[in-house]
């Protein structure tokens, strides 16, 4: 009997262990995407040019988008899993483009991975997610810096 409310204390602090990441990841799931900010010193116009070559430097195909809209959408390869027969993944890349308030020109990036598992028996049924913490922004990021110090 005396060892009942040791028990029910190291029950209680083992139930509220996980409180911070559930409320972490609840807030997430509900709280908008994360768009990455990189800010050149180029016109709007030539930034919209220089996001596209980066791009293409990276093999994601134009979906739509311009410059006087601001905006670019696109999508990378298609990469089939070898661990996972049947499944899919592919980025995709969301962009919003606006004049920075200390002038040049804000590039907004967004790439969410798409994932479709066994899209032979449900094509179009995948999940999209957006990526927080990717090392694909560094690299989009980095591209943008070489052309943009590449003499023309």
């Amino acid at each position: 009997m005396k060892h009942l409310p040791i028990f029910l204390l190291a029950a209680a602090l083992l139930a509220l262990t996980g409180c911070d990441s559930v409320s972490t990841r609840v807030h997430e799931r509900f709280s908008g995407p994360v768009y990455q900010v990189k800010i050149v010193n180029v016109d709007q116009h030539k930034a919209y040019e220089v996001a596209r070559i980066a791009l293409t430097k990276m093999d994601f195909n134009f979906e739509h988008g311009g410059p006087a809209q601001g905006i670019i959408h696109a999508i990378g390869p298609l990469h089939p899993s070898p661990s996972a027969p049947g499944t899919a993944r592919q980025l995709w890349f969301d962009a919003k483009l606006s004049p920075a308030l200390e002038g040049g020109t804000k590039i907004e990036v967004l790439f969410s991975e798409m994932v479709e598992e066994d899209f032979n028996k449900r094509p179009g049924q995948g999940t999209l997610t957006p990526l927080r913490d990717s090392s694909v922004y560094e690299a989009y990021f980095q591209y943008i810096d070489e052309i943009l110090t590449a003499k023309p």
